[in-house]
């Protein structure tokens, strides 16, 4: 690894073994926390070992869902903590909507609209394939994170085309497009 691959990544987590490493480490954590609190509550150290067991089994078990529930609280208080200085904060339904101008184009995140638009279950591909020439990928657009970005002015057509187009949500969430965010990245570089 290069230099500059490290500074641009300063745990060095390129590598599947330290990724492994530092996963393993920080799930290592909870048991021993657990094993102690075991071991203070029951006196013995077969306490400790219970409980440690109990909590190792739970974290392989669990682990993938406690990592994703991790991360839908970060991100939403992430979200709580910086919407003032990003602006307003997209949500319809319940539903968050991250959106980012580049100065060109609106582009919407993949993970909402699949939510409001009732695709959660397409494949990439097909998902891809159904917003041709209208979709980049995070690094494309110089984000961090990854995940699709679709072309709002895309989204809202292909809404009004749809054939579910005059379902109610479907709509609400087209003008909701226009008015709150294509309309006035109109305005802004009309300026």
């Amino acid at each position: 690894m290069s230099e500059a691959d490290r500074d641009d990544d300063p745990l060095w987590l390129r590598s599947p073994f330290k990724r492994g490493l530092l996963r393993g480490s920080v799930q290592l954590l909870p048991v021993l926390g657990v094993g102690a609190v075991g071991r203070l509550s029951s006196g013995s150290w077969w306490g400790a070992l219970f409980a440690a067991l109990l909590a190792a089994g739970l974290v392989a078990v669990a682990g993938g869902h406690i990592e994703r529930a991790l991360g839908r609280l970060a991100r939403s208080l992430r979200e709580q903590s910086w919407r003032e200085r990003e602006g307003r904060h997209f949500s319809i339904n319940g539903v968050s909507l991250q959106v980012h101008d580049d100065g060109r184009r609106v582009w919407l995140h993949e993970t909402g609209l699949r939510r409001l638009l009732g695709l959660r279950d397409d494949p990439p591909d097909a998902f891809k394939a159904r917003f041709s020439r209208h979709w980049r990928q995070s690094g494309e657009l110089g984000l961090r994170g990854t995940g699709l970005w679709l072309d709002a002015a895309a989204v809202h057509r292909f809404i009004g085309q749809a054939p579910g187009r005059l379902d109610p949500p479907r709509l609400r969430l087209r003008s909701f497009i226009d008015r709150e965010i294509l309309q006035p990245a109109e305005r802004r570089r009309g300026r």
